[in-house]
């Protein structure tokens, strides 16, 4: 067996000593970056479940029970704290609220000018949501986009004596005010329903039919405490409902005593009227010659007074 020579001419070790030291360089690189995140995950975990305590011991009272499957914080390109498949139990109530994934994202520097703000956004059912607010002594501000929430999914139908329905609502807003004094509320918020729909069901031991509402929106603005009611309705000529409100309502420091002002407007189909045959004979004071049955709403939000407008048919 020949000796291999070391010269000027075989350069082979000195490749191999390169290749080497490379290769250290990168299993060093690797090696430290696997100790430093885990270094980084080992405070995140009681992190986690500080903040998930946190969040159950503030909703505890409200009689709501919560729980993530998984939950993380990220530090990069701001505070952003995420969880998943987040599920919510409430008190007296057998249906779940589940939420896809949750992300909490603090305003740090806010916080500095002595505001508490975060933006929550949501998403269920591919449709994301979010809720932006801003608390300052008693002051808030509050915008909202929300798209598509799923009512059955959020437990709002059997919220309602447990009935059984579907629909979706989106909204979106910009308010601002004080927590306590709605005069100084202001802001407008803009709001579609989409499908609403009850199956033929038992209530209170009363027996309903379906009923299908194809769409409903709002628009409602406040200036200085003052909420005018720019479009509410319900319905159209082919559903099964169709109603409408306009007016106006007056906020006072006691919210229960704020004033009403509104004119309510609404009629059923066939099917509805049928169904309840006595219907008519307690609303025929307030039906109008459009077939509409037509209040007026006065009073104030903890007391209103509906009575009927006169009747406008021959």
């Amino acid at each position: 067996m020949s000796n291999v020579e070391i010269s000027e001419n075989n350069p082979v070790p000195v490749k191999a000593s390169l290749k080497f030291i490379k290769f250290f360089k990168w299993f060093f690189l690797i090696g430290f970056l696997l100790v430093f995140f885990i270094w980084i995950q080992l405070p995140q975990i009681k992190i986690n479940q500080y903040i998930q305590s946190e969040i159950k011991k503030a909703i505890a009272p409200y009689g709501i029970k919560f729980q993530a499957e998984d939950a993380s914080l990220s530090l990069f390109f701001g505070v952003k704290y995420s969880m998943t498949n987040v599920e919510l139990s409430f008190e007296n109530r057998t249906q779940k609220i589940v939420l896809d994934e949750v992300m909490f994202y603090p305003s740090l520097l806010k916080s500095l000018f002595g505001y508490q703000a975060a933006k929550i956004k949501w998403i269920q059912d591919d449709e994301d949501s979010s809720v932006y607010f801003s608390v300052k002594n008693q002051s808030f501000s509050l915008e909202l986009d929300l798209n598509n929430l799923n009512l059955r999914k959020l437990g709002v139908f059997s919220y309602l004596y447990n009935l059984q329905g579907d629909g979706s609502v989106s909204a979106e807003g910009d308010i601002y005010g004080n927590l306590t004094d709605f005069t100084q509320l202001n802001g407008d918020v803009y709001i579609n329903l989409n499908k609403l729909s009850l199956k033929k069901q038992s209530v209170l031991g009363f027996s309903i039919p379906a009923v299908l509402v194809s769409t409903g929106r709002a628009q409602l603005v406040s200036t200085n405490g003052k909420l005018s009611v720019k479009d509410l309705g319900l319905g159209g000529e082919k559903d099964d409902l169709f109603a409408k409100v306009t007016g106006d309502l007056n906020f006072s420091k006691r919210v229960r005593s704020s004033k009403l002002n509104l004119e309510a407007k609404f009629k059923f189909s066939d099917k509805i009227k049928k169904s309840f045959v006595l219907l008519n004979s307690l609303l025929r004071n307030a039906l109008q010659k459009d077939g509409f049955y037509a209040y007026s709403i006065k009073g104030t939000l903890g007391s209103p007074r509906p009575s009927p407008l006169k009747t406008k048919r021959k």
